[in-house]
């Protein structure tokens, strides 16, 4: 087996971790970053929009985006926290 140049291996690295992103995201028909925030609030439940954030390492308000427009369409809610009002709390 050939293995690549050295300076090579990165681009190459990069290539192929793009065309799997594209290749999930034909496929499934739903953007990475939203799966990830729909896998992460299925497996933990309700979690704090910080949790989502801190966890899955999307930006603050790419999150807020995203959980918006998934709220829109009705597959998660978000509510203000009932012991911190600064909290917003998703579920699916």
């Amino acid at each position: 087996m050939n293995l690549p140049e050295r300076s090579d291996f990165i681009p190459l690295i990069v290539r192929t971790h793009n065309n799997l992103v594209v290749g999930f995201e034909n496929t499934t028909g739903i953007h990475l970053a939203r799966w990830r925030l729909l896998f992460m609030i299925g497996r933990v439940g309700a979690c704090t929009q910080t949790d989502l954030t801190r966890e899955t390492t999307i930006g603050p308000a790419a999150v807020t985006r995203i959980l918006k427009d998934m709220e829109r369409q009705e597959l998660v809610t978000r509510s203000p926290s009932t012991t911190d009002n600064r909290q917003v709390i998703v579920q699916l």
